[in-house]
């Protein structure tokens, strides 16, 4: 409980920016010594990044592949998705949803789940580990900021992300469609 503990629930594949993360824990592990990395997934990457993270020992923890991922939001205290490119990362969207504070790469469709400063943290692209390690020792600093950011990230999730806003947001735009092949 009392340690900081960052996750990363994704593929583990080469655009996720698994080496990133690992750097950015390297970078910080003095100033928090509590800081921990867990890394949910598999994928073609895993023994790869299990080397790369050896030399950080129980800093970082490999849990393999979950079905369980609102349990393991329930450990974690940020979620950190430093991408090259991404989607639609629904890894996101469970996070607001278990009101777990965001710190992402300003690509693809994050903006469009994560606004930077309201419902989360973006660092612009590509991501670097110098950026992400300031961006995240902010975060680790200021628990009341995260608490916050979670909160509003939590409203965002109820009011756009669910089913029935989705559903609507959906139906609009296929009868906008469909009005305009009419004519």
């Amino acid at each position: 409980p009392e340690d900081l503990v960052v996750g990363m629930v994704s593929a583990l594949r080469p655009e996720k920016g698994h080496e990133i993360a690992l750097d950015v824990v390297r970078s910080l592990r003095d100033r928090y010594p509590r800081l921990r990395l867990l890394i949910v997934g598999g994928g073609t990457l895993a023994d790869q990044i299990a080397a790369q993270a050896a030399d950080l020992g129980d800093v970082v923890v490999m849990a393999g592949m979950r079905h369980d991922v609102m349990r393991v939001f329930d450990a974690v205290d940020l979620c950190l998705q430093p991408s090259r490119s991404d989607a639609f990362p629904t890894t996101l969207i469970e996070a607001m949803a278990a009101s777990v504070p965001v710190l992402a790469t300003a690509v693809d469709g994050i903006p469009e789940i994560i606004t930077d400063g309201e419902t989360g943290v973006l660092v612009p692209a590509p991501p670097r580990a110098e950026a992400f390690a300031e961006a995240l020792a902010a975060m680790l600093d200021d628990p009341d900021r995260r608490r916050q950011l979670a909160h509003a990230a939590r409203l965002d999730y109820q009011q756009r992300l669910t089913t029935r806003p989705w559903v609507a947001g959906t139906r609009t735009v296929y009868e906008s469609v469909l009005s305009q092949s009419t004519r």
